[in-house]
This record gives C-alpha cells, structure tokens and sequence, in this order.
C-alpha cells in the first residue's frame, strides 16, 4: 500500500517540531509540503522568503508546493490545495491530513472530508512565534532547529533584507510599547481606497514601517475630527496629490466595505474601511507621492496579481474583493 501525507504551513522558521510531524508520517509516507502565505509580502510574521522556506525542506519532504493566501474566503484556498494535491495523490492508495490541533488556526484540519486525518502529537510545544522573537534578539536557538536549518537561518541573519525585518520588529515594539499603559487592547481604525481609471489602479509606495518600501492602498489612520469616508478621501488626496477636487472624488465613491479579520495586521487589530472610486476621467490623473507615502503611481490592473509578493498586508486582497482581478 503506497500512502501519502500532506503537511500544510507556513514553517516560519522550519523546527524541530515540524520535523517531529514530517518524520513521524514518512514512517509510512511519502509526505507532500505545502507552503502557505508563499506569494504573500514578507514581514514580521512571514520573514523567510519562499525559496528559503523551500530550502530549509528540501532535505526532509518528498514533494513541495506553494500556496496563496485567500484571506476573505477559504473556497479558493481550498481549491488551490486540492489542485496541488491532485498532481500526486493518483498515485497513491491512501491520503492522509497531518498536523496537530494547536490552536483556532488548525481549523483547516477538518476541511478535506475526500482525506483521512492523521494527528500527530504537539513536539515538546515547539513555537515558531517565540523562535522568531529570539532570532529578532540576535539569538539562533541550535536546540530547536536541525542543524541543517541553523545554518540556512544564521547566513539569512546577514543579509539586508533581515535587517529591515528587525527595523520592522523594533517599529512594532515601540507601537506595542506606546500602548501598553491602555486599560485595554487598543482596536484600530484605518481607511484605504481601491482607486479605478482607465482600467489601472493607483497604489503607493510606503515611506515607513510596517511595510516600508512595499506597494499599498493609499489611506491610514481614522482622523477623530472626520467621518471614515471624509478621512478616507483626505488620506487620498494627501498621499497621492491627486489632481481632482474632493467632490469628484466623493462623487466617484461607488462601493464600500469594512475588512476586520483580527489577524490581518501586524500592527494590532486593525479594522479598515475600504472605499472603491471609480474615475470617468479620459486620462490618468496625475499623482505623485505625499505625507506618509514615499511614492504614488497608477498600475494597470493585469500587472496587480503578479506584484502581490510586494503588496503591503491584506491589500491585494482588498482590490481583488472590488475588481475580482
């Protein structure tokens, strides 16, 4: 009987207690990997880029594929890994989901019905979140990571691009650090707007952390003085010096939306209105960056999905809930 165990996560690092769960399926497996959040930005909470994480498996997984995010709804999630799937499990007599039910996130576990679940037990409660807080110290911790691993981490830890991980990590600290005196767990509000002219769409380049250098929604932090749809066209309008009067571009408003999945910042609970402004104008208005953003520019829409490894948080997922790009 040929089996095979399909292994879901985001193996930010790869540890020793993922290694407990690949080992323990290739006793009667083979094991297919699949990488989450893949095409997604890099940051606090996803810092190894893809082929890193592919790396650091290589020596231990039969087979690896990467998946997308789909933050607003599983059904094209669960697609995408059943069409990865697909590509072995003819092969094989048997199926099998393996992982352990850590916490609300394993919910994912009990969504192949077609697959057996096997659960396989919680190593020694190895945590990738308190691994990646001791690497933002400058500590690799070698009793929790394979050898092989530490290495591909330790060379990682010399590049420009962790460096801006830990500037981000130190930007959060102080963030947390500003409220931790709240007699509550601050809740956000922010706006973004999902501008549409002639079939582009106007991004702009953060100026700082979280996610400097990345594209994004122009928009930020609710002004208390202002409704959410009055901030949210002030936010436009100061980031992108957008040409047009603030009527045409209340005017041009046609959809709104609220996205509030906790998880979707690294900021905090973050909850964002979102604003779709549909322009009738025969050319692009001319944009250029301000305030907080470094940078303002028009993208045609086909050009969005193949940059959203540079898309700052949930918002390539915001343009695709209004475009369906």
């Amino acid at each position: 009987m040929k089996n095979l165990s399909i292994y879901i996560g985001r193996f930010q690092p790869l540890h020793n207690g993922h290694l407990h769960i690949i080992n323990k399926a290739k006793e009667d497996s083979d094991v297919l990997v699949l990488i989450g959040s893949a095409t997604e930005a890099r940051n606090i909470k996803n810092p190894f880029p893809t082929n890193l994480v592919r790396e650091m498996l290589k020596p231990y997984a039969t087979f690896i594929e990467e998946i997308s995010d789909y933050p607003f709804d599983d059904s094209p999630w669960l697609a995408e890994i059943q069409e990865k799937v697909s590509k072995y499990d003819y092969k094989y007599d048997n199926v099998y989901i393996i992982g352990h039910d850590k916490d609300e996130s394993s919910y994912y576990l009990k969504s192949f019905p077609q697959w057996t679940l096997k659960s396989i037990d919680n190593y020694k409660n190895i945590n990738a979140t308190t691994i990646r807080e001791e690497l933002y110290q400058g500590k690799i911790p070698e009793n929790l990571l394979s050898p092989y691993v530490v290495n591909i981490v330790r060379d990682f830890m010399q590049t420009k691009e962790w460096q801006h991980r830990i500037e981000e990590y130190e930007n959060h600290l102080k963030m947390k650090e500003a409220w931790s005196k709240a007699p509550y767990e601050p809740i956000f509000v922010t706006t973004d707007c999902v501008v549409i002219c002639n079939g582009h769409v106007l991004l702009v380049v953060r100026g700082g952390n979280p996610g400097k250098g990345l594209y994004a929604l122009p928009g930020g932090f609710l002004d208390s003085h202002l409704t959410i749809q009055e901030s949210a066209v002030k936010e436009l309008k100061e980031e992108t010096r957008i040409k047009l009067p603030k009527a045409v571009l209340i005017g041009s408003i046609k959809k709104s939306a609220v996205f509030d999945k906790p998880d979707r910042s690294t900021r905090g609970r973050t909850v964002t209105h979102a604003f779709l402004l549909q322009l009738n104008e025969a050319e692009l208005p001319k944009v250029r960056g301000g305030d907080d953003a470094k940078k303002a520019f028009w993208i045609p829409l086909s050009k969005v999905k193949e940059n959203r490894s540079m898309m700052f948080e949930d918002h390539f997922h915001i343009i695709r809930n209004f475009t369906n790009i």
